[in-house]
């Protein structure tokens, strides 16, 4: 049976123009903090129509199926672009993308008009789809986190942008003549994958979405809302996790357990929003004298706690001595101190008992004058 281009076409802009109406609903439904979506659902929308005009030729004017249904494979594909570099929170750079879009689509309304030339717009456009997909590609296989919904986008991109440079080659390299609905070979080959690597693109856009909302929601689920560290719960699972390690190997580790200095002070003070910026700022400041193995967690209002892996009591001072500090010196105004109670591991030692033990040195800090350090 003949593969019938016309009707696959059509077909496809149907379901590209599905998928275009639910990134717009799920535009409406998703946070605001997962972007790109609308430009997405725009980029898709453009991508119908043209589509559609594709598989309408011979049905309208030749103007409106070549030279505007190219146009907006252009601005469509461009879309997608600025999308994803929303949707990973980049610097969204129109300027020389504008500018190459500019130099295509100026050339192929001239050989769309006024010297039709149908084998120079098939060239123009297979060098921008060519450059389109492979950056797009690159961007999200770059940017992207290593879950199945971006490497499948990524990879759908890549294989047209490869696809599309092929067919550049043969056009520039042979004198086959272009006929879309043409039934030869290659042609079915190329225009079988434009369908379905749309139509796969489109979901896999319409994935990347709702990987990231599941990818946000799981952020909220262990982490503090305010501070952005570990909840509770959170950080007492990687807790666990390295007690048992810790038991494994005969390697000990450290628990800091940190308490603002007179934190009703500043809120009676000077508000409760004043003090949420201590608390951020405070949280910064810990972060910054931690080493990168280190977890920090809140474990209740002003009071922190730090897992501090494969480290012992003499070098558990030292981290927190430089916490300690920093604290007391920042030149935030209203400023605040911290008091400190460590407590190191033994063979014998619980979760519980280690957080209890901490938290005695802890108070022992503050009942001898606050803003020191106390060990277990």
């Amino acid at each position: 049976m003949e593969f019938d281009v016309r009707s696959a076409m059509l077909l496809s802009s149907l379901f590209i123009g599905m998928m275009a109406f639910v990134l717009f609903f799920l535009r409406a439904s998703f946070p605001a903090t997962i972007r790109g979506i609308s430009e997405w659902a725009v980029a898709l929308a453009i991508l119908f129509v043209s589509f559609a005009l594709f598989g309408l030729r011979g049905v309208l004017p030749d103007f409106l199926t070549l030279a505007v249904a190219n146009l907006l494979v252009l601005v469509g594909l461009s879309l997608l672009y600025f999308g994803s570099q929303r949707h990973f929170e980049l610097t969204v750079s129109t300027r020389n993308w504008t500018i190459f879009t500019v130099l295509v689509a100026l050339p192929l309304l001239w050989f769309s008009t006024v010297g039709p030339n149908i084998i120079a717009q098939v060239v123009l456009t297979s060098l921008f789809m060519t450059i389109a997909f492979s950056f797009h590609a690159h961007l999200i296989w770059r940017h992207g986190s290593a879950s199945f919904p971006n490497r499948f986008t990524a990879f759908i991109l890549g294989t047209q942008g490869l696809i599309n440079l092929l067919r550049l080659l043969s056009l520039l390299l042979t004198d086959d003549s272009v006929d879309f609905y043409g039934s030869s070979t290659l042609q079915v080959v190329y225009v079988t994958s434009l369908i379905f690597g749309s139509m796969l693109g489109a979901t896999g856009l319409t994935l990347m979405a709702s990987n990231r909302l599941r990818e946000d929601l799981e952020h909220l689920a262990r982490h503090d809302s305010l501070t952005g560290c570990l909840n509770r719960r959170a950080w007492l699972n990687n807790c666990d996790q390295e007690m048992d390690r810790s038991r494994r190997s005969g390697k000990q580790m450290t628990v800091l357990m940190m308490d603002i200095d007179h934190f009703k002070s500043i809120n009676d003070n000077h508000g409760h929003q004043v003090g949420d910026r201590v608390i951020i700022r405070f949280v910064k400041r810990v972060v910054a004298a931690l080493r990168r193995a280190d977890n920090l967690g809140r474990y209740g209002g002003e009071e922190f706690v730090a897992l501090l892996p494969e480290t012992g009591a003499e070098q558990a001072l030292i981290v927190a001595e430089r916490i300690r500090s920093t604290v007391h010196n920042a030149t935030e105004v209203p400023g605040c101190t911290v008091s400190i109670g460590v407590a190191t591991s033994d063979v014998n030692v619980s979760v519980d008992g280690l957080l209890a033990r901490a938290d005695a040195a802890m108070y022992r800090a503050k009942n001898n004058g606050r803003n020191r350090v106390e060990t277990a």
